[in-house]
């Protein structure tokens, strides 16, 4: 089983296309899934390839690991997961440069476009933070994609990561991974940022049972 997350109007042949059932959407006239569902929430079967295209970052810290966690449990060794979002290190250099109009487009690919309860970015990765976190729970990054143009008046930039499962971690070594990617979201090392810290892992175990 290969699995297409997001599929929008994008139909893969071969994928099981997922997405939120048409309801859920406000301007996709075109959307095309074989099932419609909660992505979060979803059973996922064992795959041998998960690709996910631009909503990764519409989940927040908590639920973007609970989505790692569900997504490298399904995948079979030395198989693919893929994941395409926008580029926060491209996005921010076309913050930097150009007219008042540039930024606000900026700011539209970095958060979304807010016309539906979904439609918000809430989340930010790189290539280098995405590849990073992936290593850490067992895969080799195979491939990295940037497309876009920080310069251009247009700046939609994105990229996506490929990698490959190499390692099949047990349950507790995949949740010690998860703790660790917490504490990099810590702002200092005080009890105000422990006890958030400790809030990101209740919520993600509390999600994963």
């Amino acid at each position: 089983m290969k699995y297409h997350l997001g599929c929008g109007g994008t139909y893969l042949d071969g994928y099981t296309n997922v997405d939120f059932p048409p309801s859920e959407h406000t301007i996709q006239q075109s959307l095309r899934a074989d099932i419609y569902a909660d992505i979060l929430t979803m059973d996922y079967q064992p795959c041998e390839e998960i690709r996910s295209r631009h909503f990764f970052e519409h989940f927040n810290y908590m639920d973007s690991m609970v989505l790692l966690y569900r997504w490298t449990k399904a995948l079979t060794i030395r198989n693919n997961l893929v994941i395409e979002l926008p580029d926060v290190e491209a996005l921010c250099k076309a913050m930097l440069s150009g007219s008042i109009e540039k930024k606000f487009r900026a700011i539209r690919y970095l958060y979304g476009s807010h016309e539906a309860k979904w439609a918000y970015h809430i989340n930010g990765w790189s290539a280098e933070t995405l590849g990073y976190v992936l290593t850490k729970l067992g895969y080799t990054i195979s491939s990295v994609r940037k497309y876009g143009d920080p310069d251009s008046n247009f700046p939609n930039c994105g990229v996506e990561v490929s990698a490959m499962l190499m390692l099949k971690k047990t349950d507790d070594q995949l949740k010690e991974v998860v703790r660790e990617i917490f504490s990099l979201y810590r702002n200092g090392d005080n009890e105000t940022e422990n006890n958030l810290w400790n809030i990101f892992n209740t919520q993600f175990l509390g999600k994963i049972i």
